[in-house]
């Protein structure tokens, strides 16, 4: 229920600050400034523990699973080091964090 009743608030929220990465982005790189974005899954931190168990094993069906901390963290490494300024990269359980590329101004043939 959790995932299926917010989730428009946490999408509306998550692809605004993927379009404020961006427009930030450009703004900054001329004074040599990387801004990027890394937009993780679910971690197993303590947050978890204000659901129910319900709950929790809803989101990791919903997910595919959890991942660790460090999962996350050697992603961030990996963004910081590789990413373009602008980049936005996604990260699931078991999966390299991949980027996501701008489609905000595509073009489309009819």
């Amino acid at each position: 229920m959790f995932i299926s009743v917010l989730g428009w608030a946490y999408n509306g929220s998550k692809s605004a600050v993927v379009s404020a990465t961006r427009c930030m982005a450009t703004a900054m790189e001329e004074r040599s400034i990387r801004i990027m974005c890394l937009c993780p899954s679910i971690a197993t931190t303590p947050i978890l523990n204000s659901f129910s168990q319900m709950e929790i094993e809803e989101m990791k069906r919903n997910v595919g699973g959890f991942m660790s901390p460090e999962q996350v963290g050697d992603a961030f490494m990996r963004i910081l080091y590789e990413g373009q300024p602008g980049c936005f990269a996604a990260l699931w359980k078991d999966c390299s964090p991949y980027q996501i590329p701008d489609t905000g101004m595509a073009s489309f043939i009819v």
